[in-house]
């Protein structure tokens, strides 16, 4: 929500009528498309957007309780190695619990993306 609620801001800096903005209830990947519309690929920090719609997946898929398990592992997988693409941190997943990673990468992400849009 805290990623939400700064995307949401973002886009409403850059309208003509910020109400009629809020109107709109627009979902998180509507947002998401327009932050990167806004400010462009952010040649430095591609990962950024990757991260924040595989973020957008997993919260998906947890919130409607999708019982595959193996998308469950291949999701968090693909958030993992968005948020990680160059392999430079070294964790033993086995000692990490999936909330720990998460915690930490949506923590990371989030400064990430407070320092890219402001």
């Amino acid at each position: 929500m805290l990623i939400e609620s700064t995307l949401r801001d973002y886009c409403k800096s850059k309208t003509i009528n910020p109400n009629k903005f809020d109107q709109a209830k627009l979902s998180f990947i509507q947002i998401l498309n327009l932050s990167q519309a806004f400010k462009g690929d952010l040649e430095n920090e591609k990962w950024l957007w990757e991260t924040l719609k595989n973020i957008n997946t997993l919260r998906n898929q947890i919130a409607h309780q999708l019982e595959n398990q193996e998308s469950l592992k291949s999701n968090k997988r693909k958030l993992f190695q968005s948020f990680n693409p160059r392999g430079l941190l070294e964790i033993d997943k086995d000692k990490a619990s999936d909330l720990y990673l998460l915690k930490h990468i949506i923590v990371g992400t989030y400064a990430s993306l407070a320092i890219e849009l402001h």
